[in-house]
């Protein structure tokens, strides 16, 4: 983060994955990570279209922002895969028949 809050990079599990196998042990996170055209999304955004921004651009991780561009969160792909997301993310794809 810059000194205002705002996120400059983010770093996964994938990129210090490749890290080790390159042998690069010393790196700061800074330089390991994504530092450009970090994707983002804003708290009440709905998880359908964080889904397919995630979707669209073959992320597995996508960062939470408010209005100023301050650090929230972030969402993973796991985080999706929860069960009141799936749910949510059903219902915006298809309307089951309702239950007796």
């Amino acid at each position: 983060m810059d000194a205002a809050g705002r996120p400059m990079a983010i770093v996964t599990e994938r990129d210090l994955v490749r890290a080790i196998a390159a042998r690069r042990l010393n790196a700061k996170a800074i330089e390991l990570g994504t530092r450009s055209n970090l994707l983002t999304a804003y708290p009440e955004d709905d998880v359908y279209e964080v889904f397919k921004k995630m979707r669209e651009r073959r992320v597995r991780h996508l960062i939470v922002v408010d209005k100023d561009g301050l650090l929230r969160g972030v969402i993973s792909i796991r985080d999706l895969l929860e069960d009141q997301a799936l749910k949510a993310l059903g219902e915006k794809v298809w309307w089951p028949p309702p239950e007796d």
